[in-house]
């Protein structure tokens, strides 16, 4: 889910288990109504960002980044060939997200562009967040981590280990917040 200053948004997974093809992505004022599709035929679209003019999500089915309009149009392809995209955060100049098998962490332009790569060879990355320096992400295992790296790449740097399968993750100014899955806790670390 996310939300900008008048708007609710949020990602239907869809029902067919041999297309995948009736994911969508929605949206409903913040004050209430009927919900309006804005984007349809999505292929398990799976997590969402949005920012002043578009709304950003990732199809784990077919390896896309996606965005649209705020108020509807047609979906364009920011990028594709992602091995199973999860997780979307988005600043003022990108879009960031996590390659659940490929183990990467990746960024596009959000007018469209060359996909980059900021972080390699992660066990299982989960969620991600990002401020105006580093991402966040989180590693979904038994013994998993919550890293970050610079929103340029660089070196990754680990900022809790040991956790239950840390899965979303949110930053505010001063801290890092996450849920684990396995023992349905929600943990901070202050500084990030």
């Amino acid at each position: 889910m996310a939300i900008d200053a008048t708007n609710v948004y949020w990602t239907n997974s869809g029902t067919s288990s041999k297309s995948y093809l009736d994911g969508a992505v929605m949206m409903v004022p913040i004050s209430g109504g009927t919900p309006t599709t804005i984007a349809s035929n999505q292929t398990y679209p799976n997590s969402i960002a949005v920012d002043a003019t578009s709304v950003y999500w990732t199809n784990f089915r077919d390896g896309t980044v996606m965005t649209v309009p705020t108020g509807g149009g047609t979906p364009a392809i920011l990028a594709s060939g992602q091995d199973k995209p999860i997780g979307t955060a988005v600043d003022a100049t990108n879009v960031y997200w996590v390659n659940f098998t490929a183990g990467t962490v990746m960024k596009v332009p959000i007018g469209g562009g060359t996909a980059t790569t900021l972080a390699s060879g992660q066990s299982a990355p989960e969620g991600i967040a990002v401020d105006a320096t580093s991402v966040y992400w989180t590693t979904y295992s038994n013994a998993g981590t919550v890293m970050k790296v610079s929103t340029g790449g660089g070196t990754t740097t680990t900022l809790a280990s040991g956790q239950s399968y840390p899965a979303h993750i949110a930053i505010d100014a001063t801290s890092v917040y996450w849920t684990n899955y396995a023992n349905r806790t929600v943990t901070s670390l202050t500084p990030k």
